[in-house]
């Protein structure tokens, strides 16, 4: 996420690149549009595709967050457990395992 922001000013002006481009396609295509209807339309576009972009980063953010948070907490669950070990039978250190992979996978 920190290099995101660093590097913001190179992803606005690829993004300005491509509205120009689209502008240029919409001028050539329909030639009846004026200027300024295409200038308004292309930077609405840009104003909305940033806030998508930015949406998606926090999104994605927040969510790798809290997955880091859950594997801590499994993490810490199975150190406890491995500190103070219970004897246990094989099938029941069977479905002890079965159980930690399922909640390990959950947690992802």
């Amino acid at each position: 996420a920190i290099s995101l922001q660093e590097n913001a000013v190179v992803y606005d002006q690829g993004a300005r690149n491509a509205v120009e481009s689209v502008k240029m396609f919409a001028t050539n295509s329909f030639r009846n549009v004026p200027r300024t209807v295409v200038d308004q339309i292309s930077d609405s576009a840009l104003v909305s595709a940033k806030k998508i972009v930015a949406h998606v980063v926090a999104e994605f953010t927040d969510a790798a967050g809290r997955i880091l948070v859950e594997l801590l907490m499994l993490a810490l669950y199975v150190m406890f457990w491995l500190c103070t070990p219970m004897p246990l039978n094989t099938r029941t250190e069977g479905i002890f395992r079965r159980y930690l992979a399922l909640k390990g996978f959950a947690c992802l």
